[in-house]
């Protein structure tokens, strides 16, 4: 089936139409979010009729740099949505070569576009972030270093070659 006009396009897509119902989602990092112009929330058209959507999105505070979603949206096959974030995958990183920074695709599958259909709502989302920590063991096994009760003195700790002399030196010293 051939493509109609690019404003007869717009016009179908924004009528909620059933017949342009896929889009391919692309997850990518920079490091700064001034590499790419510190974009958020921008539309672009797209020559053939299509749009496409660059938006932050959220991420764990372990995670390196700022991550963006791409959307490139309103197809009428899976196949020509997926086509379609392959070259918009192809031309982040391109972007990024010719501007020299660097940039990281996030898969979640064998390619890095994902094809979803853009008309079945995602439902309600939700995301939380925890930090566990505990202590750490002592190295001797008696007890931890800040459970003074369980801690050898200095002296005694000295375990290398001739350390009963050291020892002893080392109480006469401080007697």
């Amino acid at each position: 089936m051939a493509r109609k006009p690019p404003i007869e396009e717009r016009r179908i897509i924004l009528a909620n139409d059933q017949r342009r119902r896929y889009g391919a989602r692309l997850v990518f990092r920079v490091l700064h979010a001034l590499h790419i112009g510190a974009l958020a929330n921008v539309t672009f058209f797209l020559p053939d009729g299509t749009y496409g959507r660059i938006r932050p999105r959220n991420s764990r505070s372990s995670e390196f740099g700022v991550a963006y979603e791409l959307d490139v949206e309103a197809f009428p096959s899976a196949a020509e949505a997926e086509q379609a974030g392959m070259r918009a995958a192809q031309a982040l990183l391109l972007t990024a070569i010719n501007l020299d920074f660097g940039i990281r695709l996030d898969y979640t599958g064998h390619e890095p576009p994902t094809v979803f259909d853009r008309t079945v709502s995602t439902g309600m989302v939700m995301s939380g972030e925890g930090i566990g920590s505990w202590p750490r063991p002592c190295k001797n096994g008696r007890g931890c270093a800040r459970n003074r009760s369980f801690r050898r003195p200095a002296a005694e700790a000295n375990e290398f070659e001739g350390g009963k002399s050291a020892q002893l030196s080392f109480k006469k010293a401080f007697s």
